[in-house]
């Protein structure tokens, strides 16, 4: 499964078909600023309006427009971002590149520059989760094995996150079955297994997965919600005020 864009237009999980075009923006954007460099992060406010190309392209434009004068040192002339921004608003063959661009703009515009900007779902929902995990939790090991992500406490696992990118249907347990398996499996190395799914329309809380697999006494596996904005910034963003 895939989210991004390519040369078509959108490319969308299809758990978000249907979504309003700010929605599926938003989420994209939420989780693209969690795995790129600080200089790369564009602000939400780009979500509201055009698709995903439309958002890095108005974001690359944005940061070539002209800034307040300031008495400092003149840039070096970059051949390479020039090349790379004469390609994408000339919609000419992309340059050969042999060095980096040094401009935000040009950094911004090659990667999405070729065949568009897509990421694997997953990667992406697991790269956010494990972002923000690392942040509630400093004073503990946050790291990603075989894909699960583990908080750690005195080099013993003590929470396993599995992420899943896809809908959720309650009543449809092929949907999810794989997800359950390794869920059970991993639990007989770490106590507490979370499946993490974003949260959506039937799945708004927690649901704890019962199975003779399991210890009661000692292991749990649930299936959680995993909210991708909160709710704070959802009201500002709704509101303008961004």
């Amino acid at each position: 499964m895939f989210f991004g864009f390519d040369k078509r237009g959108d490319i969308v999980p299809n758990f978000l078909y249907g979504s309003e075009q700010k929605t599926i923006n938003l989420l994209f954007l939420t989780q693209f600023n969690s795995c790129v460099e600080n200089e790369l992060k564009i602000p939400l406010k780009y979500a509201k309006n055009g698709d995903l190309k439309d958002i890095f392209t108005k974001m690359v434009k944005a940061l070539l427009m002209p800034k307040e004068l300031k008495f400092s040192k003149a840039n070096k002339f970059c051949i390479t971002s020039n090349l790379i921004l004469f390609s994408l608003f000339n919609s000419t063959k992309p340059p050969i590149l042999a060095s980096k661009p040094s401009l935000k703009a040009a950094k911004l515009a090659s990667m999405f520059l070729n065949d568009g900007l897509v990421f694997n779902a997953n990667e992406l929902f697991r790269n956010f989760i494990f972002n923000k995990i690392s942040r509630i939790h400093q004073d503990k090991k946050v790291y990603i094995e075989n894909g699960i992500i583990y908080i750690s406490v005195q080099d013993k696992p003590v929470v396993g996150i599995l992420p899943a990118f896809k809908t959720f249907d309650i009543d449809d347990k092929k949907s999810y079955e794989k997800e359950i398996k390794l869920a059970l499996n991993l639990s007989k190395k770490t106590p507490r297994i979370y499946i993490a799914l974003p949260r959506q329309k039937g799945l708004k809380k927690h649901i704890t997965v019962q199975a003779c697999e399991l210890d009661s006494a000692n292991s749990c596996v649930k299936i959680v919600p995993y909210s991708i904005t909160n709710k704070v910034f959802i009201k500002k963003f709704m509101n303008n005020n961004i």
